[in-house]
């Protein structure tokens, strides 16, 4: 049994929110030192935050107090909700892949573990308030995917 790496489950969501804060930022033309002002800390609390390399998870206070701040949901709103994918499942859509995947480099055994990262992206990307139905959700859908099938193929 391999020891548990908690930086590996994280990566997702640190590059998650780290998307969610540049995007925030893009809208408002905001500075990490403007934003950081107006939620009331120092400008290395965003900064670090928007470094997909940070080693650490921003604080549920300070994305809280950063999305009051800009006046936008929360980022956390829709990684909690993140098990709200269409209404498909695993099982399903495991099915349809594991016919689609019996050539090439995919084995009709990953379609399981495809099957869930592909939910858990669509899930949240169609469940962040900050991005309206367009080709960057997809895009998120997309990276937010990948991620969980590299971790999942890590763990397993």
């Amino acid at each position: 049994m391999q020891p548990h790496n908690y930086r590996l489950h994280m990566l997702p969501e640190q590059r998650i929110i780290a998307s969610w804060m540049r995007r925030i930022m893009d809208q408002k033309g905001w500075t990490p030192q403007t934003w950081a002002n107006q939620a009331g800390f120092a400008a290395t609390n965003v900064t670090r935050a928007i470094k997909e390399d940070y080693e650490s998870i921003t604080t549920v206070r300070t994305l809280d107090k950063l999305a009051k701040a800009a006046g936008v949901p929360s980022v956390l709103d829709f990684l909690s909700g993140r098990s709200a994918a269409p209404s498909l499942n695993v099982h399903e859509v495991s099915g349809v892949l594991a016919e689609l995947l019996g050539s090439g480099s995919w084995a009709a055994t990953d379609a399981p573990r495809l099957a869930e990262a592909l939910l858990y992206g669509l899930g949240l990307a169609t469940s962040d308030p900050a991005i309206p139905a367009s080709e960057e959700m997809l895009k998120v859908a997309g990276r937010a995917a990948a991620d969980r099938l590299h971790d999942s193929k890590t763990v397993a």
